[in-house]
């Protein structure tokens, strides 16, 4: 082999080792960033769980110190106690105010609900009414009860759904077989207008019928009403 093949060989060699060295080292800049962005990822990730933890730990101290809640349904504002408010379990005002995951409230502390405010005034004092333990009727009217199930099924209020379904009582009121009475100061009997003579006091009378409000002169038949006890007035049919 000449000297010159021999030195071509030798400069080959050290290239390639060069180029092997710059490779190691290119893979290990490599490992170390990504060993660094990881633990600066992790870093973050505990960071961000700590602020979490510690929002929601200021958030529910702060709600201690909360006495009145308010808010604002569709643009109309409410305002209800805190104890109210948390009256009955499982709400959706309860993980409110308990986790921390509600809507951010106003400046001025109102929670915006973007729902009907029709319905919500019955449920603010459905709400304080279960926290004194009394009793609220419920609406018979079938629209505003459809508007209240529609909101306590959004808002989780168990209690309120359940009695919405009975049916309200029905409005017409119970037929009784008794007859209707007779007019104020009517008598159960009367003169026919038509044919009672005054010298036969039993010729010409007429007998209340109590299912057709009127009498029935037992005699010719005319159906008559008395007015003033005195002047008679006919009955067309």
């Amino acid at each position: 082999m000449s000297s010159h093949s021999a030195l071509s060989s030798v400069i080959i060699h050290e290239g390639m080792d060069d180029i092997e060295e710059t490779i190691s080292d290119l893979i290990e800049q490599g490992r170390l960033q990504s060993e660094a962005l990881q633990a600066a990822a992790d870093a973050l990730a505990e960071r961000e769980k700590k602020w979490v933890e510690k929002r929601s730990h200021t958030m529910m101290v702060s709600t201690q110190n909360i006495k009145k809640v308010k808010f604002d349904v569709g643009g109309r504002i409410f305002s209800i106690s805190l104890d109210a408010l948390l009256a009955c379990k499982g709400l959706m005002f309860e993980s409110l105010f308990s986790e921390g995951w509600g809507p951010q409230a106003g400046y001025d502390g109102t929670i915006f609900i973007d729902r009907d405010p029709a319905a919500y005034e019955f449920i603010f004092n459905y709400l304080r009414a279960q926290a004194t333990g009394t009793k609220l009727p419920i609406p018979q009217d079938s629209l505003a009860r459809e508007a209240l199930k529609k909101e306590a099924d959004f808002l989780c209020l168990a209690d309120l759904t359940e009695a919405l379904k009975t049916p309200p009582p029905s409005k017409t009121p119970p037929r009784s077989n008794k007859p209707p009475s007779l007019p104020l100061g009517a008598k159960r009997t009367a003169c026919c207008p038509q044919c009672h003579h005054p010298n036969d006091y039993f010729y010409g009378i007429g007998t209340w019928n109590p299912h057709l409000n009127y009498y029935i002169c037992n005699q010719c038949d005319l159906k008559f009403n008395v007015i003033q006890h005195q002047i008679a007035e006919r009955v067309l049919t």
